[in-house]
C-alpha cells in the first residue's frame, strides 16, 4: 500500500512537471508570436508614414509639372532664357552703371554721413565751410 501511495505521488509529480513544461512552451510561442507581430506592425506604421510623405512630395511635384507646362512660365523661360520677345516689344540690356552713376553713389554715400552729426555741426559746416 505503501508502495501504491509512493508511485501515485510520483507520477501524479511527473504529470504535474510535464503539463508545466508544456505549458512553458506554449507560452514561449506566445511570447515569441506577439513579439514578432508587434514588430510587423512597427514596420507597417513606418511604411505607411513613408508613403504617406511620397506621396504628398508627388502631388507637389505634380503641382509643379502642372506649372511647368503653362503658357505663362514658357513665356517667361523664352524671354530671360533665349532672349524672346512679343511683336512690338523692344529689349533693353544694361550692361554697366555710366561714370555719372557713381557720383549719385558717393553722393547717398555723404547724405547718410550728414545724419549721423549732430543738428549743431550740420549748421555751422552749412555757415562755415564751402561745401
Amino acid at each position: 500500500m505503501k508502495k501504491r501511495l509512493l508511485t501515485k505521488k510520483w507520477s501524479l509529480r511527473l504529470i504535474t512537471v510535464t503539463g508545466l513544461v508544456f505549458v512553458i512552451f506554449i507560452a514561449m510561442g506566445l511570447v515569441r508570436e506577439l513579439v514578432n507581430r508587434y514588430m510587423v506592425n512597427q514596420e507597417i506604421e513606418k511604411i505607411q508614414a513613408e508613403i504617406n510623405t511620397l506621396e504628398r512630395k508627388n502631388k507637389e511635384l505634380g503641382g509643379l509639372v502642372d506649372y511647368l507646362n503653362t503658357d505663362a512660365f514658357k513665356e517667361i523661360q523664352a524671354r530671360q532664357n533665349l532672349g524672346m520677345q512679343k511683336d512690338g516689344e523692344t529689349a533693353v540690356s544694361i550692361e554697366s552703371l555710366p561714370d555719372n552713376m557713381n557720383s549719385v553713389v558717393e553722393l547717398s554715400q555723404d547724405n547718410s554721413d550728414q545724419k549721423n552729426k549732430l543738428n549743431i555741426e550740420k549748421w555751422w559746416n552749412y555757415f562755415f565751410t564751402n561745401n
